[in-house]
């Protein structure tokens, strides 16, 4: 594993190397999106107002793209990024990418979508060592190995993350600040083991920070300039399952298995509470409904910027919770039942209240 020195060039502080790869990235897409956004309505890469989405005007989908040339111009100036992993991730990003363009243009098949993310976590998996190896210790002495079915269960969890944060992107800036703090928190919790591992991520960061000065409500803006698409949250998505695992596994890991649970905590909840629901219904895990968390707190008037505080609050005190747990060696098996229990009330407390969920031809998403 490389050192602290060997990966930052010029005698840069890895603090100042941080800074500068947040700043960086987030210059670099704030350039993109200014270039590409009037490109869009030319090439019809555009989200138009229709009977589910009832945002106001054409909005171009450029978010994701933007993010994805930044980090690649990004990765390029940074040779500390430039590692067999930080490569990989930006080469299985680009058909990720490419596939979301084409279906925020087009739409393309669930299934052809599917089978792509699933050969990109295979080769993940393969070709970078991105692979889960084991589930922590569930339960007091007991250490769950996974062996072979480490590959399947990998395979699993980076397209349930994937899906978990595309399912999240319904509310205008809701997506992008809980994927800056998500990033944000993996690049401190890389920082120690994993420098390079850590300024990528901080570049991630410093680009959805940037796309949210477009995007999200707080920046003076009463409705967003542009969307993220599904290029956007399936490539982060992408990126987000694979540095779960990558730093949760090994010997050399940043972290235990159990704390990629709270750093991921509300997309996961929100998609494990919907998917539940759905299937005690007799619907499929994927029927479009207005269950998710963003839905209920809108139906009870907290409004966009209201709804995104709100949960940004509850994700942020959950994110606070791994750091604690960590920094005060609580037991994986401690931490691992709280975050169940703390689901069970999720679950309980979203059931309650989402007993009039709509069906998608009555869903709106709030842009």
């Amino acid at each position: 594993m490389p050192s602290k020195a060997s990966a930052l060039p010029y005698g840069v502080s890895f603090g100042g190397a941080m800074y500068y790869a947040i700043l960086t990235s987030l210059s670099l897409t704030v350039i993109f999106i200014l270039v590409l956004k009037p490109l869009a309505e030319y090439v019809g890469l555009v989200d138009e107002p229709s009977f589910r989405k009832h945002h106001a005007g054409v909005v171009p989908l450029v978010g994701g793209v933007a993010i994805y040339a930044a980090l690649v111009l990004a990765t390029a100036a940074f040779p500390a990024l430039q590692t067999r992993s930080g490569l990989g991730l930006i080469a299985l990003c680009l058909p990720i990418m490419a596939a979301g363009v084409a279906d925020d243009r087009w739409e393309v098949s669930f299934k052809l979508r599917m089978a792509l993310e699933i050969l990109c976590c295979v080769a993940a998996a393969k070709w970078f060592d991105v692979r889960l190896l084991s589930f922590g210790e569930l339960l007091p002495g007991v250490d769950v190995s996974l062996a072979w079915a480490g590959l399947p269960l990998t395979i699993v969890g980076i397209v349930g993350v994937m899906n978990a944060f595309n399912m999240i992107d319904g509310v205008d800036g809701l997506s992008g600040t809980l994927g800056c703090m998500t990033f944000l928190a993996l690049a401190v919790l890389a920082s120690g083991t994993h420098p390079s591992v850590s300024q990528l991520l901080a570049c991630i960061a410093g680009a959805l920070f940037a796309f949210l000065l477009f995007n999200s409500r707080f920046f003076g803006r009463q409705k967003a300039a542009i969307f993220m698409g599904d290029a956007g949250t399936m490539l982060l998505g992408f990126a987000l399952g694979w540095h779960l695992v990558q730093l949760s596994q090994g010997r050399g890991a940043a972290f235990q298995p159990v704390t990629a649970l709270w750093i991921f905590a509300i997309p996961l909840m929100d998609t494990a509470a919907v998917t539940i629901r759905r299937v005690r219904r007799g619907q499929s895990p994927f029927h479009p409904d207005r269950g998710h968390l963003h839905h209920l707190l809108q139906s009870m008037d907290f409004g966009v910027r209201g709804t995104v505080l709100v949960i940004s609050i509850i994700h942020g005190s959950c994110i606070i919770l791994a750091f604690a747990f960590r920094g005060f060696h609580i037991p994986q098996w401690v931490s691992f039942w709280l975050f169940f229990v703390m689901f069970a009330i999720y679950y309980a407390v979203t059931y309650r209240f989402s007993g009039n969920s709509v069906d998608v031809s009555q869903d709106t998403n709030i842009h």
